[in-house]
């Protein structure tokens, strides 16, 4: 089996260690084969266990995924004599895990006065992969120059003018100057067919008023965005 066949089997789940094991195989002449297998035990680590399909003793195997593999997922294992046994993608329901972070920016410089809707924050522009969900996250800081106003964070696609995705109301403190902080979670999602590529934007705008989304050295103002998982198992989220 050559490295194209093996690459149109499991796309874009090829890293480039694995790449490099196969590499050295062909070069040194060793025959390898791809075959599927269940886990056997969770693990953080490179080392498991796993079943391959048609057989009932589990062996020991390298996971090169970079990912935790819960007990009965599917995997891809590329076998390698002598080498061993290499964990190189996932198949079926495995695909549905977090990929980690896909998006940050921050500032340690707070917002000018804001009254009426502006940006505060604005995301790079990333691939949204299809079928797949992301949580959106930020951690506002709002003063206000009026006691008790309300202070509404949203989350818009491109710009000002696009899509609003997502509102978050925090209300000011009683006191003038004081402010309100906090942690704001929104779950968006691609639930299509097809990869959209587009950045988002934070927006606030104060209900009476200006207010300020603070920022400093030790209170970074920031926008992360994160890959959860399937789109399919947040189905009240927003669409891209």
């Amino acid at each position: 089996m050559d490295m194209d066949r093996f690459t149109q089997q499991i796309p874009n789940l090829v890293g480039a260690g694995v790449q490099a094991v196969v590499e050295n195989a062909n070069r040194l002449g060793l025959t390898w084969i791809l075959r599927l297998a269940t886990v056997g035990g969770s693990t953080n680590g490179p080392s498991t266990m796993a079943t391959y399909d048609g057989d009932t003793v589990p062996i020991a195997v390298t996971n090169m995924t970079g990912f935790s593999l819960p007990p009965g997922g599917r995997v891809y294992v590329l076998i390698i004599p002598p080498s061993g046994n290499f964990i190189v993608g996932f198949a079926g329901e495995m695909q549905q895990l977090s990929r980690g972070q896909v998006d940050w920016v921050a500032s340690t410089v707070s917002s000018a006065a804001i009254g009426a809707e502006a940006v505060v924050l604005t995301g790079n522009s990333i691939t949204w992969a299809a079928g797949r969900a992301y949580e959106v996250i930020n951690n506002p800081y709002a003063t206000g120059d009026t006691a008790s106003s309300s202070v509404v964070f949203r989350i818009r696609k491109t710009n000002l003018a696009g899509t609003d995705l997502h509102d978050s109301v925090v209300t000011n403190s009683p006191n003038i100057g004081n402010g309100t902080s906090g942690l704001l979670r929104r779950i968006i999602r691609n639930n299509t067919s097809a990869d959209v590529t587009a950045n988002i934007v934070l927006t606030m705008n104060a209900a009476v008023g200006t207010a300020i989304d603070n920022g400093g050295a030790l209170s970074v103002r920031y926008l992360e965005t994160r890959d959860i998982g399937a789109a399919a198992d947040y189905s009240d989220a927003a669409q891209i």
